[in-house]
């Protein structure tokens, strides 16, 4: 088995569902799972055991930092304010 591998996504279009059976991935907790179908600009938290194919993801129009790269904790705190986003839209705030 392949080592895990945490990454970041971001994107304001619709989500590539195709890549989280191409690269064999998935959100990292329920919260990241959550805005996956949602609009606007977010920064989504993700999880593989196999290969990750970033040049694949921006095909899509969607960015890919892996956690422990130069951006992880940028990509880190975005994701944090995506969370937020969606979870004030659903408290109606």
């Amino acid at each position: 088995m392949a080592k895990k591998q945490e990454f970041y996504v971001s994107g304001d279009g619709p989500f590539p569902f195709d890549m989280l059976r191409y690269d064999q991935c998935w959100p990292a907790n329920e919260s990241s799972s959550f805005i996956l179908a949602e609009r606007g600009m977010r920064v989504i938290e993700m999880v593989s055991n196999t290969r990750i194919t970033p040049g694949r993801w921006e095909s899509y129009g969607w960015r890919l930092y892996p956690k422990n790269g130069a951006w992880g904790s940028i990509a880190a705190d975005k994701a944090k304010e995506s969370i937020r986003a969606f979870e004030a839209r659903q408290k109606g705030g």
